[in-house]
């Protein structure tokens, strides 16, 4: 069951590729599964901005984007979803990635979640038949959380990954804890029989479908590291009970978010390197 639309946004996994444009002098390194944008222009507010265009509806919006745990206490980040043209609607949600403490401002539907070695930072907008969506997220927008003004001289440095934006509401229930990651090494899939067969006492075997609610099993290989094994642990025991619930995760190989549940043999472990892993993941796509 497909839960969102494809993800709207030009170039998600690569915030160093043109589709990102930088201002204010921020510049953009590979950090892992993140990227690290610096703000070292203490004469002006750096960010990432992306633009683009969407149907002019009233339909709703979600935007979300992960930004790493780190213990730099000062710097405030900011990450700003909106529409605009003709009708401009939008939140502003600051957040300090050391304590987790964050707020919102000139609008509502932000929030925030707890991801282990990142924070997810949500912000949902209704549409008002706009035809452009801006998002553009501050890795040091000021000090002080309780202030909305920028303040130019802040300097910083936040990892962000992989940003989302769907047609529709945030994915609902259990949600697979690693969204930006696509697999390592490929994947591989195959379809459930869905054939019943009789064979008759002469002849070839007599077949018809059995319905059309049919799965699929996908195998795929994930690099973590071992407090990400961690949460997948924590995700696999508790959130989904040791694999008996379905979770909501991008589709192997198109990045579509649907709807999945752990098969036969879930999952097995390999160690990869010093404190890294791969999990090879068996999962099956629900109908």
């Amino acid at each position: 069951m497909t839960i969102a639309a494809t993800n709207i946004l030009a170039s998600p996994d690569n915030l160093n590729s043109s589709a990102w444009v930088k201002q204010g002098g921020a510049t953009v390194a590979a950090d892992g599964d993140f990227w690290a944008v610096t703000d070292a222009a203490a004469e002006a507010v750096s960010q990432l901005v992306q633009t683009g265009t969407i149907p002019a509806d009233t339909a709703l919006r979600t935007f979300w984007i992960d930004l790493k745990k780190d213990t730099e206490n000062t710097a405030i980040r900011r990450v700003y979803f909106g529409v605009q043209f003709p009708t401009v609607v939008g939140t502003h949600v600051l957040i300090n990635t050391s304590t987790g403490a964050w707020r919102q401002f000139l609008g509502t539907g932000g929030s925030v979640r707890d991801l282990g070695d990142r924070w997810r930072v949500i912000v949902q907008i209704m549409n008002a038949s706009s035809t452009s969506y801006n998002c553009y997220f501050s890795p040091a927008y000021n000090t002080n959380i309780n202030n909305n003004a920028q303040d130019n001289a802040a300097v910083g440095t936040a990892s962000y990954s992989w940003p989302y934006l769907i047609l529709g509401s945030y994915p609902s229930g259990q949600v697979w804890p690693f969204a930006g990651r696509t697999p390592f090494g490929g994947w591989s899939m195959a379809p459930q029989d869905n054939r019943v067969l009789f064979q008759p006492e002469i002849g070839p075997p007599i077949t018809r479908r059995r319905g059309t609610a049919k799965t699929k099993k996908w195998a795929a290989t994930y690099h973590l590291t071992s407090v990400e094994f961690g949460m997948f642990e924590d995700f696999f025991e508790n959130e989904i009970q040791d694999g008996s619930l379905s979770f909501t995760m991008p589709h192997p190989r198109t990045s579509v978010i649907k709807t999945f549940k752990f098969a036969d043999s879930p999952y097995t472990v390999d160690e990869f390197g010093t404190n890294e892993v791969t999990i090879n993941i068996n999962i099956l796509e629900m109908p």
